[in-house]
């Protein structure tokens, strides 16, 4: 075998999750750090005689179980096909590496699923994968080398699953991983917050929930003032006058709305701001039910003051 026969175009990671990936089947194109991958979804219900389902129990074709961590009501097989963009040696392309850039990549994929469609993910972690194998491919396609099979020491299941796509929310989702483009960071931080609420750390819900917000304000009014032409200098005074200051003052300046005579205005001081400064500063015991009208109410605030 020459040396070019001895060169990888191409790595295969396959692979189980133990949640259904509420996508459908086929390839998803992902850029990511300079990575381009093609990832491979076929998902798989367990049936409905499987042991222990109580009698009578019918699950609809779309369900889901929430917190399934051992996958007996479903999995998805995932196939992660990296695009090397040089010839390289197999010996430099070590499973594990491998292995770290796959659950990369479907974190990537997870995250822009929960962006577009306001669905719950967690996180996907190494111990959640059992085992894997590696197959690497020469310039011809054919296989080089042996498969090389890694398994995983004491792998904990911790991922539930979500809705269903529609065809739009799959469109954005392709779109959006195959150009590398990024969430909104505040976008990111309130789906951290119902991540938060999910594990009941509601006073980490309610945080981050304000923390999203606050960056929401300082990009919009940042935006908003330059349209408008005023110099960066300007704008980064501006933004140090203070969070009420820029609501009151500031928000009517560069939408034409008088944005603290409104009820988003009074619901996001009650439900938002109140409860984290109490939570910050006092040590005030957060409820469910505070964690969830916290996170709506900034998220219901933040569709309002764009739509303006």
């Amino acid at each position: 075998m020459n040396n070019i026969e001895n060169l990888i175009k191409a790595s295969v990671l396959i692979f189980d999750v133990p949640f259904m990936i509420n996508l459908p089947n086929g390839d998803y194109n992902v850029y990511i750090d300079n990575t381009y991958a093609t990832v491979k979804l076929e998902r798989f219900r367990s049936p409905t005689d499987m042991p222990g389902l109580p009698k009578g129990v019918i699950f609809p074709s779309n369900s889901y179980i929430l917190g399934d961590r051992w996958g007996r009501f479903n999995h998805t097989k995932i196939q992660v096909t990296f695009h090397h963009h040089i010839y390289i040696k197999a010996t430099a392309l070590l499973p594990s590496f491998l292995f770290s850039k796959a659950i990369d990549i479907i974190n990537r994929l997870l995250s822009v699923c929960r962006g577009v469609k306001g669905d719950h993910y967690i996180r996907l972690i190494t111990s959640d994968v059992f085992s894997y194998n590696v197959f690497y491919f020469g310039s011809d396609g054919k296989q080089v080398n042996e498969s090389v099979f890694a398994s995983m020491p004491d792998s904990i299941m911790a991922m539930g699953g979500t809705s269903e796509a529609t065809n739009e929310q799959v469109t954005k989702i392709r779109e959006i991983l195959s150009t590398n483009a990024q969430l909104p960071l505040f976008q990111e931080i309130i789906l951290d917050a119902w991540d938060y609420h999910f594990y009941r750390n509601y006073r980490a819900a309610v945080i981050e929930s304000g923390t999203a917000f606050e960056i929401f304000i300082d990009n919009f009014i940042w935006e908003r003032y330059s349209r408008l032409g005023k110099t960066e200098e300007e704008i980064k005074n501006i933004l140090e006058t203070g969070l009420k200051n820029l609501l009151r003052e500031h928000i009517r300046k560069v939408t034409g709305t008088n944005f603290s005579a409104t009820q988003q205005y009074l619901d996001w001081e009650k439900y938002a701001y109140e409860i984290r400064n109490e939570t910050i500063h006092r040590g005030t015991r957060v409820s469910d039910a505070d964690s969830v009208k916290a996170i709506e109410t900034v998220t219901d605030t933040i569709k309002f003051l764009m739509s303006l």
